[in-house]
């Protein structure tokens, strides 16, 4: 049923807009650990990937929705203290994801050429334009996007992705199954 889901998403987004203004406002779930947030003590990629949803549902709504002032003004102020809290996550990944989600959107929506250029040209500003705000309000994350980027440093997780990407070649056909995954 469309209006159930569209009820269960604008719940999703605007819960995230009232956990973020809390901590935005009031400090609320704040602690704050080597410079990420862990809001109500939740892991910071968790919440990163969970600003990323809200943020895509968003995005998808002033897309697909004919466009009216009024929207866009509502949606500006709930993107607002969401994207503050993707960036205090700290999350590299879910930037990434962010990023790479939006352009998959936009290539991937039945719109015509020209809506869809201008929207990837808005798009790579916006980008552009979260990447500096970082870099200016945030340092140290700005230092983790800047060691990913020169360094291909994955915090910690490479030995992970390089164990993953073996499995993957020795059992590509029939996989390992979860027993296979178990240390032994």
């Amino acid at each position: 049923n469309k209006k159930i889901l569209e009820g269960l998403l604008s719940t999703y987004v605007y819960s995230l807009f009232l956990m973020s203004s809390l901590n935005m406002f009031f400090g609320i779930g704040e602690n704050i650990i080597s410079g990420r947030l862990f809001i109500f003590g939740e892991n910071p990629n968790l919440t990163g990937m969970k600003t990323v949803i809200a943020i895509l549902i968003i995005i998808a709504r002033l897309i697909n929705n004919k466009f009216s002032i009024k929207r866009l003004i509502i949606n500006g102020i709930l993107l607002i203290p969401i994207t503050n809290l993707l960036i205090f996550s700290g999350s590299r990944g879910a930037l990434l994801s962010l990023i790479l989600a939006i352009v998959l959107m936009l290539v991937l929506i039945k719109i015509n050429f020209v809506k869809k250029f201008a929207l990837l040209i808005i798009g790579v500003f916006c980008s552009l334009y979260l990447i500096s705000f970082i870099n200016t309000e945030d340092p140290e994350f700005g230092r983790r996007i800047e060691s990913s980027i020169k360094k291909g440093e994955m915090a910690g997780r490479g030995h992970l992705w390089e164990s993953a990407i073996r499995i993957i070649e020795d059992n590509f056909v029939f996989g390992v199954g979860t027993p296979g995954l178990l240390p032994s």
